[in-house]
């Protein structure tokens, strides 16, 4: 018994023991039947009342399921099992993957399912189960290398119905980067979506770096709130002119009460300029209030909010964002911000890590890989902070702006939430990337201790379900830590 709970710790409730060699396999649950590709059947439970079989060619199963694994990985021995449930709980599931264990023993508790994310790493081409209806036409011939395997993760996944199980189900070995091979299959699938990207490996990290850009320049307002701080907001608007590129763009400035004359002063320059406009909004500080009065002035299909503390570091950084807009059912993107000594501050929300919602990877080094490469990786996320966020208007209007209720703290990861609630999806690309000098434009809100209870328990009333389980996260992970260590 304590060896089942140990196993059970480890895996979660579907966990069971492993067979003993030679005694009857573990009933599998529900009624699936499975055929296992792979050269090598002896990591598999045998038996199964003829439920399972070990094929060498996909084209050859006869079962509802068909798993793979990559090669040099080798299957967890309940993985099996772990499958099973998976599918016996998911009547719509066709594609089901979960976590693994580094050949150093280390877990690695992925995210959930992430398109983006497949796209610039294989996390979801170690070991898999594919409804035997997805493989047609796709099906590699034989036991596939590992750049097969990642092509079928990637063209069996296209449908959606993903399923991930946070379970250990496979020993992978670290890879050091990934080949030209990966590269050229990626950039394949995005041709085919739609995108123009280039695709190459990178050079310091086992994940693909995705360089975008648009079909088309669609116009962008940028809009930057602002009471004076003209040091500050010098910075940012010159950044942003500087690297505007080919794009149609324009900087909606709204003047929340600035009063000192050197502001005004740029504000008159600026206008002569023809590319900016100034909207005077004379209201208490209210962030959500300002963001919606100023998206529905401004008339271009995107907006661009970003705060007056930043600084853009990327020449190409609006085409590495639009360029995932062109995506149909992508309403925002988010960037990658540096505080001022370099280091990182905002790679993406977590939603439930503090209780509420925290910045993934905050204060790692510049170039770091961060947890199994993500601070590499473009991915979909949850949230992404406004500091910087490129969102479609219509999406915008659709959901209704920002909450009246959060007007300083957590309305953007409410606004992005609120969108993923409509279908959307929001994804961060590490290719666009600023400074954000975090704190240095209002400072610090201590005066509003009260709001800002009142604006949490309006947050964790709205979204107990996300803050529970971030889909992008991982239920093994540290709620209490944004670091990406276990529990």
């Amino acid at each position: 018994m304590r060896l089942v709970r140990w196993l059970r710790g480890v895996f979660g409730r579907s966990a069971r023991p492993a067979p003993v060699p030679g005694a009857p396999a573990t009933p599998l649950a529900g009624t699936a039947t499975f055929a296992i590709v792979t050269a090598d059947p002896k990591p598999w439970c045998p038996g199964h009342h003829g439920r399972v079989a070990c094929v060498a060619d996909a084209a050859a199963a006869r079962s509802d399921w068909v798993v793979f694994h990559a090669p040099g990985t080798t299957p967890r021995p309940d993985a099996l099992h772990v499958l099973a449930d998976a599918i016996a709980r998911h009547a719509t599931a066709a594609f089901v993957f979960g976590d693994a264990v580094g050949s150093d023993g280390k877990p690695w508790h992925k995210p959930g399912w992430s398109p983006a994310l497949l796209l610039a790493q294989p996390y979801a081409a170690d070991l898999f189960a594919v409804r035997r209806d997805r493989l047609t036409g796709i099906a590699p011939s034989g036991v596939a290398d590992a750049v097969a395997i990642y092509e079928l993760a990637l063209r069996a996944t296209a449908n959606g119905n993903v399923v991930h199980v946070p379970s250990l189900m496979v020993t992978a070995p670290a890879a050091t980067r990934l080949s030209p091979g990966h590269a050229v299959v990626s950039a394949d699938f995005l041709a085919r979506l739609g995108l123009d990207a280039t695709v190459t490996p990178h050079p310091a990290a086992p994940v693909l770096r995705l360089s975008m850009r648009p079909r088309t320049r669609t116009p962008i307002t940028v809009i930057v709130p602002t009471r004076d701080r003209i040091d500050l907001l010098r910075t940012c608007i010159d950044s942003v002119l500087r690297h505007r590129g080919e794009h149609d763009l324009r900087v909606l400035i709204v003047d929340n009460n600035s009063v000192e004359p050197a502001t005004l002063a740029a504000f008159a320059q600026w206008q002569q300029d023809g590319r900016v406009d100034v909207l005077r909004d004379e209201r208490p500080f209210d962030y959500a209030a300002l963001m919606n009065v100023a998206v529905a002035a401004a008339r271009t299909p995107l907006v661009l909010l970003l705060n007056n503390d930043t600084e853009v570091l990327s020449p190409d950084w609006l085409d590495q964002l639009a360029g995932w807009l062109d995506l149909p059912d992508v309403a925002a993107g988010g960037a990658k911000l540096y505080h001022g000594d370099g280091t990182i501050q905002h790679a993406g929300v977590l939603v439930g890590v503090g209780g509420v919602a925290s910045h993934g990877h905050k204060n790692f080094p510049r170039d770091h890989a961060g947890y199994h490469g993500l601070l590499h990786s473009v991915r979909d996320v949850s949230a992404a902070t406004a500091a910087c966020l490129l969102v479609r208007r219509d999406a915008w209007l659709q959901v209704g702006g920002m909450k009246s209720e959060l007007k300083v703290a957590y309305n953007d990861v409410d606004f992005c939430l609120e969108l993923r609630a409509r279908g959307h999806r929001i994804l961060w690309t590490p290719l666009a990337e600023l400074h954000h000098f975090e704190g240095k434009s209002r400072g610090k809100d201590n005066r509003g201790q009260a709001r800002f209870e009142q604006e949490i328990a309006f947050f964790q009333s709205r979204w107990a379900d996300v803050i529970a389980a971030d889909p992008f996260y991982n239920r093994n992970l540290s709620l209490r830590h944004v670091d990406y260590r276990p529990r």
